[in-house]
């Protein structure tokens, strides 16, 4: 590592130059000063200062003991501990996933996203960590067409079918009618036959797994018996 353009420190020399020297990471005697890691003390490590007056010199570095197992770098992965964004885990790629400064060897949360990987459904996307919740208000736009309110974390919604007669009482008999809608809209063209009607129910998905139906008026789930593929 080069310090400067200077082909001498002499007429610069500070007093803190002698710390590098003295450690034997920094040759004074040659025209490219610089830290010479291999000769470094085993159990030591060099630390660059950054303080708002880096001069890019010898006296921008200090040296000092390593890990208490007397090496420098601890997770032998080729990073020095100071340089290390987990020290004490062997990550020499550094990845980091959600730029926190801790490494994805590490980190309890990889996509930053505030819920703690063993929580978290998707822990690779900062967008899902759940199943999604159902979605409701499920209505009419027009004669054929049906709008339901979109839902947070769900990437597909599924709609459902069933229908009754006009006498006994009330049967869940729905199944999957539409699946894996990209958008919360779908259309039904058939009529239902002559005393019987249609009843529509809908959920949402993602990579976690598919919301449940909602609840009935007793507030209890809706039975789903046979789940869209």
């Amino acid at each position: 590592m080069s310090w400067d353009a200077s082909s001498s420190h002499d007429a610069d020399w500070l007093a803190d130059d002698d710390l590098a020297q003295a450690a034997g990471i920094w040759n004074k005697g040659v025209s490219d000063d610089f830290v010479d890691v291999i000769s470094l003390q085993a159990g030591h490590s060099i630390l660059r200062t950054t303080d708002g007056v880096d001069t890019n010199r010898s006296q921008d570095w200090s040296f000092s003991l390593g890990t208490s197992e007397g090496d420098r770098d601890g997770d032998q992965d080729g990073r020095v501990d100071s340089r290390d964004n987990c020290a004490d885990v062997y990550n020499p790629l550094q990845e980091d996933m959600d730029g926190d400064g801790r490494g994805d060897a590490c980190d309890i949360d990889l996509d930053g996203d505030g819920w703690v990987n063993g929580q978290d459904c998707s822990a690779a996307n900062p967008a899902i960590w759940s199943i999604p919740l159902a979605p409701g208000n499920l209505r009419f736009t027009s004669s054929i067409d049906f709008t339901l309110d979109a839902v947070a974390q769900a990437g597909s919604y599924h709609a459902y079918r069933g229908s009754r007669s006009g006498s006994g009482g009330f049967v869940y008999n729905h199944a999957c009618f539409f699946t894996n809608l990209a958008a919360s809209q779908f259309s039904d063209v058939q009529v239902p036959a002559a005393g019987s009607a249609f009843y529509y129910l809908a959920s949402a998905g993602n990579v976690c797994g598919e919301s449940d139906l909602g609840t009935a008026s007793s507030g209890s789930l809706r039975p789903n018996s046979a789940p869209c593929p």
